[in-house]
């Protein structure tokens, strides 16, 4: 009888007990959630980052770091700059290429030193996509003013 009684206390105790194994820790609800995969504009912006980066690289040992290229492609922007100094002359143009409501944005300065004299001209452009009766063309404008009344 007392290896019955034994017996049975040792599978009373292990049933009530549980399993002998060490509990798993309940993960926090952030852990649950996964994070959505990158959109496919996120991962073209990125791309378009690395591409502008590499584009830079190769112009800038190319020319001597006289050439600058860079595209941030989710602010939709780019900028292309080419400038030279040497002792008489020096000139210097920078692009700034950016998306305005409607109409592609390029503001363009031109720097310009001859002899110790210093020319600046900005010149801003606006390139918009039309169309009239069918026929598909590019209005080129160039604000004079460029403030909202």
């Amino acid at each position: 009888m007392g290896s019955r009684a034994l017996g049975a206390s040792l599978v009373l105790g292990l049933l009530v007990a549980g399993p002998a194994h060490a509990e798993r820790p309940v993960p926090p609800a952030a852990a649950m959630t996964s994070t959505p995969p990158p959109s496919v504009g996120d991962d073209l912006a990125s791309r378009l980052a690395r591409l502008g980066e590499a584009i830079d690289a190769e112009l800038g040992a190319l020319s001597l770091d006289a050439v600058q290229f860079r595209i941030d492609g989710r602010a939709r922007r780019a900028y292309l700059g080419v400038h030279r100094d040497g002792p008489r002359v020096g000139f210097r143009i920078e692009s700034s290429i950016g998306v305005r409501r409607d109409a592609a944005a390029i503001d363009t300065r031109l720097e310009l030193a001859i002899a110790g004299r210093h020319l600046a001209l900005v010149v801003p452009i606006e390139l918009a996509p039309r169309s009239y009766l069918g026929e598909r063309y590019l209005e080129v404008r160039v604000p004079i003013i460029r403030q909202p009344f």
